[in-house]
């Protein structure tokens, strides 16, 4: 995290932070064409993470999706 005072992005609220957080993790299947979700659990365990982009590169295509505590489910394909 950078930012200005207090590390908090210069911003005039001491209560608000902010962090990236990239991670890349590759899931290794025998019948990798019959996924089409993955349920993450990312809001479960960090409770204070409010989004998450997430990607999928699949035999079905590459996809992209915004995950929250309420659509927690990375689904592609038809």
């Amino acid at each position: 995290m950078t930012g200005g005072r207090g590390g908090n992005g210069g911003s005039s609220s001491n209560n608000e932070h902010h962090a990236d957080l990239d991670a890349t993790i590759l899931f290794t299947c025998q019948k990798s064409e019959l996924a089409r979700f993955i349920d993450v659990k990312l809001f479960e365990q960090f409770p204070r993470v409010r989004t998450a982009d997430a990607q999928v590169a699949s035999p079905q295509g590459q996809f992209k999706r915004m995950l929250d505590a309420k659509s927690p489910r990375m689904a592609w394909g038809k």
